[in-house]
């Protein structure tokens, strides 16, 4: 059975995932779509037998999928099932993939999959994707599976809460992962012997001068940005899965995010920064959901709390997460599910 995708080679989330999928023989096939701003890996699929590129212009277009209009449906003929995160990637991909007599399974993400996506399956990677999908499609063939741990991490035990890491990311919306509120904490942070490292390829912010802060707009492998700290610290304002977040627990970082569903189902709950209160917000349209909002003072005084403690305890229990939900227990239950959509 040939697994085929449409994803960017990037270091990006989608990026990433996408080649662990690939890497760990989920995915058989991949498509690749060029990013305009990022740097693009073509070398992580050079042995993949369908391996082509659509062209740099900006997808959904009509410009491009008249361009590229042979090329997918070539690529789709293939495969015997398409397996995309987050989005069609074009627009008319399930009509083309079912004249084809192709099954379509999604991996959607409750605040920018555009809808209705109607997919032959949705595999909902949280407990809030599952609700909220149970919901807009019911009926429809969904099911409940987690990410599992990405397999190029390497988990290290972390004893102090010294180095405080955030991601901030190269987008950003709406300062979706909070580096505003964090910058905002600085001044009212007491703890002096900590650092606190923001790694953005954003800089539109405006940092402020404190010898504790470090800023990094290097363009390392994702593998690398958790090496160097202790805690992740991320009031992520939405997500239902959250990578960053995966990925630095099961590195051995302690996860300092949002007290808000669904993180708060399956992380310690002692570190949580406290929401203030939700907004609504809409990223695709016809899609609202609550976005968090933090109070700078909280954030200081949370990271005052942990600051210089013993986290051993909290970096034990990432490994245990990562061992739990491995590639080697969840492989399985992707292909059951594949090949029973593909059977059906």
């Amino acid at each position: 059975m040939k697994v085929g995708t449409i994803i960017y080679a990037t270091n990006s989330g989608l990026g990433i995932l996408a080649k662990d999928f690939y890497d760990n023989g989920v995915i058989t096939d991949v498509l690749v779509q060029t990013h305009p701003h990022l740097k693009n890996n073509f070398h992580w699929y050079k042995d993949s037998p369908a391996l082509s590129v659509i062209s740099n212009i900006a997808m959904n277009s009509k410009k491009t999928e008249k361009h590229n209009e042979d090329l997918i449906e070539s690529f789709i003929n293939k495969v015997d099932v398409l397996l995309l995160f987050e989005i069609e990637w074009y627009s008319d991909i399930i009509q083309k993939a079912r004249k084809l007599g192709k099954k379509v399974i999604l991996m959607p993400m409750y605040e920018c999959s555009p809808f209705p996506i109607l997919a032959d399956c949705y595999l909902t990677v949280s407990d809030l994707d599952h609700e909220y999908y149970t919901k807009m499609y019911n009926g429809r063939n969904i099911k409940r599976i987690n990410v599992p741990a990405n397999s190029n991490l390497k988990w290290k035990k972390r004893e102090k809460a010294n180095v405080f890491i955030h991601n901030s990311g190269f987008h950003n919306s709406n300062d979706r992962n909070g580096t505003q509120k964090i910058i905002d904490s600085l001044p009212l942070i007491k703890s002096k012997d900590i650092e606190i490292r923001i790694r953005t390829q954003n800089l539109k912010y405006k940092f402020p001068s404190d010898s504790r802060l470090t800023i990094d707009s290097s363009d390392r492998n994702f593998d690398e940005l958790w090496n160097d700290g202790d805690v992740f610290i991320f009031p992520e304002r939405w997500n239902g899965l959250s990578l960053p977040i995966q990925e630095a627990y099961s590195s051995g970082l302690l996860i300092m995010c949002g007290d808000r569903n669904p993180m708060n189902n399956w992380l310690p709950k002692k570190p949580m920064i406290k929401v203030n209160h939700y907004e609504r917000m809409n990223i695709v349209p016809r899609i609202p959901f609550p976005a968090a909002c933090y109070n700078p003072e909280d954030i200081a005084k949370k990271i005052d709390e942990f600051a210089g403690q013993d986290i051993s305890e909290y970096s034990l229990m990432g490994k245990q997460w990562s061992e739990e939900n491995s590639w080697e227990n969840l492989k399985s239950e992707y292909i059951k599910i594949i090949k029973s959509v593909y059977e059906s």
